[in-house]
């Protein structure tokens, strides 16, 4: 079997006045660095991605005297942002183009293996896996089957269904499953290929909502509740394979919201689980939904729980500026607000490459007069004044031990972690999701020991924090990942937001996996 391996991500929020540009794809925060041909398996050995875990797989394989020959075309991602550019997307498109149709054309590909998020938007195409997977059709011809492992936040469109012919999504929300996706996709492809099965049918059921962010989370409530029950039916039916999409609310496009789909090599089997999550997901859709604070609410009620006896910190999760979502990384709301009540806090954290630099210029112990954050939105709050004193330094180079970034060999460039009164803020040049222990670690913080712990994130954070918090605040601090969807201003989804219900006691744990 000749497989080739190739991955191409962004996740798009619409909603933000930037675009992303190729040169956010060539060193992503927190991800491996682009790479093409046979420098792809160097780049993401000991990473989490799908396509490590493709990689992996196949490798299995032939532990196990199947022939499995990988071609390794081209990887990379860059964290999510705005629109995409026709520059960036067409200069990778049509690399990958190039060298699958080279290596197509040397020897023919049994199989092909695809990384991609889902929720991509570009500057001419509402949805760039589609666009991406006809150009793998245009090379390699309408027989060879295509496989494809995608995140649960993807907006999946019906073209983009008919030109794939194995559908694989994440199933945890925080992602902890990218590397068991890719090798599960992987399998599906090399199994169809040893026994000579045509692609199983596809039945595609669209819940008739979109869901915010924060309330997509697989660990607890309705997200849990949906992804447990297509699991229990894919234990029953070993043949019935199921991707679950929870979709991304911050693309204006007609496609955002879930997608639901079931695959079988019996069409009957595959529309009868369909229809059965589709029925689920209707009695579900009022649970999609709980608190969000304001910034000083939630820094308030923080304080009283921290205050409380019991182990672990009060996590504040500041969603709006989740750099997972397209947030800045950057915006000041929280960090004003636990500045103002002087919380015993760590945030992490915030983007500012000045501050940064500032904070080696006068070295752990030194004093630096410096405004940092606000720049980037500046409609989302203020800079926040110094002085500040400077408690660590670090070069930011460190290797993830989180669920999420495990393994990933991460380049932040020179961090710092400062304070000011009880607040002690880790500064970075680049903005990263914080789900990733290893960040404050590396300055010497333990996350876990603060007594209030704010992230910059929507839910990853639950993967490293959720069993180790006494409490978890979802706060609605201004930034640009809209947590209540009602304050989008879309003008092309076409599905309403799941139903908002009263505000909950903020001390509430839900429940664990």
């Amino acid at each position: 079997m000749r497989i080739a391996v190739l991955g191409l991500e962004h996740e798009t929020n619409t909603f933000l006045p930037t675009t992303t540009g190729y040169e956010d794809f060539v060193a992503p925060g927190g991800w491996p660095p682009l790479s093409v041909g046979d420098d792809v398996l160097s780049a993401l050995d000991g990473s989490g991605v799908a396509a490590a875990g493709a990689i992996e797989a196949a490798k299995a394989a032939r532990l196990r005297n199947d022939a499995v020959e990988l071609v390794p075309i081209l990887w990379t991602i860059a964290l999510p942002g705005g629109v995409v550019t026709d520059d960036a997307f067409d200069r990778l498109a049509d690399e990958i183009r190039r060298r699958l149709a080279a290596a197509h054309a040397e020897a023919p590909f049994d199989g092909v293996f695809a990384e991609m998020h889902g929720a991509m938007v570009t500057q001419s195409h509402d949805h760039a896996e589609e666009a991406l997977a006809l150009i793998i059709r245009e090379v390699v011809g309408p027989r060879i089957p295509v496989a494809v492992a995608l995140d649960l936040h993807g907006n999946i469109s019906d073209g983009f269904l008919d030109a794939v012919s194995i559908v694989e999504a994440y199933r945890t929300y925080p992602h902890v499953d990218m590397k068991e996706t890719g090798a599960r996709a992987m399998r599906r492809l090399i199994s169809k290929l040893v026994a000579g099965r045509k692609p199983p049918t596809k039945v595609t059921v669209r819940p008739s909502f979109q869901i915010a962010l924060t309330w997509q989370c697989t660990l607890f409530g309705p997200g849990r509740t949906a992804v447990s029950e297509a699991e229990a039916l894919m234990a029953a039916d070993p043949a019935l394979a199921i991707a679950t999409f929870f979709g991304f609310p911050l693309a204006d496009i007609p496609g955002a919201g879930p997608t639901i789909v079931a695959q079988h090599q019996d069409p009957a089997a595959a529309r009868a689980a369909a229809d059965h999550l589709a029925a689920l997901w209707h009695t579900l859709e009022p649970q999609f939904d709980g608190p969000l604070p304001d910034a000083a609410e939630a820094v308030s009620e923080a304080m009283r729980l921290a205050a409380a006896p019991g182990d672990g910190p009060v996590v504040i999760a500041d969603t709006q500026d989740n750099p997972g979502g397209g947030g800045p990384g950057d915006t000041t709301g929280l960090l004003a607000a636990l500045l103002t009540a002087d919380a015993p806090a760590l945030l992490v954290h915030i983007a500012d490459a000045a501050a940064c630099e500032a904070a080696h210029a006068a070295g752990p112990g030194g004093t630096i007069d410096i405004a940092i954050g606000g720049r980037a939105m500046p409609e989302t709050g203020d800079p926040v004044p110094g002085p500040w004193t400077v408690v660590a330094t670090g070069d930011g180079t460190f290797t993830g031990e989180g669920p999420m970034y495990g393994g990933n060999r991460i380049t932040l460039g020179p961090v710092a972690c400062l304070a000011k009164g009880r607040v002690r803020v880790i500064v970075a040049p680049k903005r990263m999701q914080a789900s990733e222990p290893a960040l404050p670690k590396h300055l010497g913080q333990d996350p876990v020991a603060a007594e209030i712990l704010a992230v910059k994130s929507s839910v990853h954070f639950r993967g490293a924090y959720q069993n180790a918090a006494r409490a978890i605040i979802v706060a609605k601090a201004p930034g640009p990942v809209t947590a209540d969807l009602s304050d989008l201003p879309a003008r092309r989804q076409q599905r309403p937001a799941a139903g908002r219900r009263p505000a909950a006691d903020f001390s509430r744990m839900e429940d664990h996996p």
